[in-house]
């Protein structure tokens, strides 16, 4: 947990004082090598953050979407805004690129955009699925 916080305060206190996130709820592993996860809340969408063996992984949903299932990750959202990453994985790049495109994120997560967001969201993974 240790971890997940201190990423939290790193990178993404704008998500709090700008955005309005709020935790919603949050949970350990009943050892270190078992994880630590956070979900944050808005009014349109959620983000999943999770650190399981010292590996961040970062996915959102929007909360407009009834199939709660729908999360998306990292990779298919930098995607989405025309960007590419190699990994889902929370690394330097994917942290700059949350931090710069947060903004144009929230938009398309609002309810009038979040099912055509979620749509080419959709296509993006079968992308994804193809060529892996």
């Amino acid at each position: 947990m240790k971890i997940l916080l201190e990423f939290l305060s790193r990178y993404c206190l704008s998500l709090f004082e700008k955005h309005g996130f709020k935790f919603s709820d949050s949970g350990m592993g009943r050892n270190p090598a078992a994880g630590a996860w956070v979900l944050l809340d808005s009014k349109d969408m959620q983000i999943y953050i999770c650190n399981e063996r010292d590996e961040l992984t970062w996915e959102m949903r929007s909360l407009h979407d009834s199939n709660k299932k729908n999360w998306f990750s990292i990779d298919l959202i930098s995607k989405l805004l025309g960007h590419s990453t190699d990994t889902g994985l929370m690394n330097t790049d994917n942290c700059d690129f949350l931090s710069e495109n947060m903004d144009e994120i929230m938009a398309r997560f609002r309810e009038e955009e979040a099912q055509d967001t979620i749509v080419k969201l959709h296509k993006l993974e079968i992308e994804r699925a193809k060529r892996m």
